[in-house]
């Protein structure tokens, strides 16, 4: 039988019909999408699976996003943006963009990334005062309600292990739901060798309103049958969707 080719418009057109069954109406929003980039994470991303992820969450950015595009970030001990992916260029995205054989690997800070998309949105601005030549000045971390233009926004973060920076994330998340930000975070923790727990993800979950949890077990079985797409979009990210207008 011939392997039927993986089609993120069919996939989004289910999407669709469930939120619209859920929510009785379309919901704009920006989504993007932080990935890990630690070192213990190059299997994933030689053997194609960071791939798969990549393309079963690009679905939601056709659904949601004004743009049709989801926004991209790496990270490990420090945070780049990348390329948007869109309709022309997800299919063979991880290897195009050489993110699979770039050297480019470190250890787990979520924080990075984090503080960069909320830059990106508008939902935060850092100013500097004082000091000489910008040594010794102070920084300001300035926190807006809204995004730049006006859209909620649903940010992945896809992980595979522990990270080294908790206290420096939990105060961004903190911060984000203190000065009610239009902004949600689905933390994806990837347990492909058994081995880990994500109890931090797990406790911000619990902690926080704006943020929701899921260990993925086993990711490539959870692509193949379908059931990706229900852990990653839960009924509480449902929720804070349907209340937005």
């Amino acid at each position: 039988m011939a392997e039927i080719k993986f089609s993120v418009e069919k996939k989004a057109e289910g999407i669709k019909f469930k939120i619209e069954k859920k929510i009785g109406r379309s919901v704009s929003a920006q989504v993007c999408l932080l990935l890990d980039k630690s070192g213990s994470f190059e299997d994933e991303y030689q053997s194609g699976l960071v791939q798969e992820v990549l393309q079963n969450i690009f679905p939601f950015a056709l659904v949601f996003d004004p743009d049709k595009s989801l926004d991209l970030f790496t990270f490990h001990h420090r945070s780049q943006e990348r390329k948007s992916v869109t309709l022309q260029n997800w299919e063979n995205y991880i290897k195009d963009q050489r993110l699979d054989r770039d050297n480019d690997w470190g250890n787990t800070y979520y924080a990075y990334p984090i503080e960069d998309a909320l830059k990106k949105y508008g939902f935060l601005e850092i100013k500097k005062t004082g000091g000489f030549l910008g040594f010794n000045s102070t920084k300001t971390m300035l926190f807006n309600q809204n995004s730049s233009d006006g859209h909620p926004v649903i940010c992945y973060l896809v992980t595979d292990g522990e990270n080294a920076d908790k206290s420096e994330t939990d105060k961004l998340i903190k911060s984000c739901q203190d000065n009610k930000q239009n902004i949600y975070f689905m933390l994806i923790g990837i347990d492909n060798d058994g081995n880990q727990d994500f109890k931090f993800l797990d406790k911000l979950a619990k902690k926080y309103n704006n943020c929701g949890f899921v260990t993925i077990k086993d990711l490539r079985q959870s692509l193949k049958n379908d059931t990706f797409d229900e852990l990653i979009f839960q009924d509480e990210l449902m929720n804070w969707l349907s209340e937005k207008k």
